[in-house]
C-alpha cells in the first residue's frame, strides 16, 4: 500500500503592513480623527497653562499667553481637569531637628493599655499618611503669640496627649517628644552615625489625666485676645 503523503499546512494569511499599503487598524477613520484632535487639544492646554505662569513677572505677563489661557474654552477645560498649574516645584529648607513623639496610655491601676509613636513607617502607610504624622512631630515646637517657646511646646504636646487619651479611653497618658539634630554635611563626610546619642536633645514629656480633659487647654490668663481690627482704606 502506498504511503499517503501529508499535506503541508496552509500558510496563514499575512496581515497587511503600511509598506504594502494595507490598513493596520480596525478603528474607523472618523474615530481616529476625533481621537487625534482630542489628544492634540489636551497637549495644547497642558502646555499653555505652564507657559502663562512662566511668562509672568513683576511687569506683567505675556499678552499672548494671557489671551490663550483666558479663552473660555481653554479655561473651562483646564479648570475641570486641574491643568491650570505652573508646575512650579519647590524645595523648602529642611528643619534643623527631626523629632519622634511616643506615648503610653495607662489605666486607673497604672497598667499599660496602649502605646505608640509617630511618625512610624510600620504603622503609618502609605507615605502621604506617614508625612502627615511627620509634620505633627516637626511642627510641635512652633512658637505661639504671647507664649514663650517652652510654653508653646508644652501646649502643643498636651493637645496631642489629649487626643491620644480620648482615642484610647485611658486614665492617663505620658507623651514624650524626642528631638534629634540632623547631620550636617561635615558630619556626613566624617562618617557620623545619625543614631548616635550625641545628636539627641533633651526629651520633653507631658502627662495628661482623664480629669484634665474637662479643663480648658489654654488657661484663662493665657487666652489670646481678639485680633485688632484694621480700619478700611485704600492705597494712595
Amino acid at each position: 500500500m502506498a504511503k499517503q503523503t501529508e499535506k503541508p499546512p496552509a500558510p496563514r494569511p499575512r496581515r497587511a503592513s503600511p509598506i504594502d499599503g494595507g490598513e493596520t487598524s480596525t478603528w474607523p477613520v472618523w474615530l481616529r480623527v476625533v481621537l487625534t484632535i482630542v489628544i492634540l487639544w489636551h497637549c495644547f492646554v497642558l502646555a499653555a497653562c505652564p507657559f502663562f505662569f512662566a511668562t509672568e513677572s513683576q511687569l506683567g505677563s505675556s499678552e499672548l499667553a494671557r489671551s490663550v489661557v483666558r479663552n473660555p474654552l481653554v479655561q473651562c477645560y483646564a479648570d475641570t481637569l486641574y491643568l491650570n498649574s505652573g508646575y512650579g516645584f519647590f524645595g523648602p529648607e529642611p528643619p534643623l531637628t527631626n523629632g519622634v513623639i511616643s506615648y503610653v496610655v495607662l489605666d486607673e491601676s497604672g497598667a499599660e493599655i496602649a502605646s505608640g509613636r509617630f511618625p512610624d513607617l510600620r504603622d503609618q502607610w502609605p507615605r502621604l499618611w506617614y508625612h502627615r504624622f511627620m509634620m505633627l512631630s516637626d511642627q510641635a515646637s512652633i512658637p505661639f503669640e504671647r507664649l514663650s517657646p517652652e510654653q508653646a511646646h508644652q501646649l502643643t504636646l498636651k493637645s496631642f496627649a489629649r487626643h491620644v487619651l480620648r482615642a484610647h479611653g485611658g486614665a492617663r497618658v505620658d507623651l514624650t517628644h524626642q528631638n534629634k539634630l540632623l547631620l550636617m554635611p561635615a558630619d556626613v563626610l566624617a562618617g557620623e552615625d545619625a543614631l548616635n546619642k550625641k545628636f539627641a536633645l533633651e526629651p520633653t514629656t507631658v502627662s495628661v489625666s482623664a480629669a484634665d480633659l474637662n479643663e480648658p487647654l489654654i488657661p484663662k490668663q493665657q487666652e489670646w485676645t481678639q485680633p485688632e481690627e484694621i480700619p478700611g482704606g485704600r492705597l494712595p
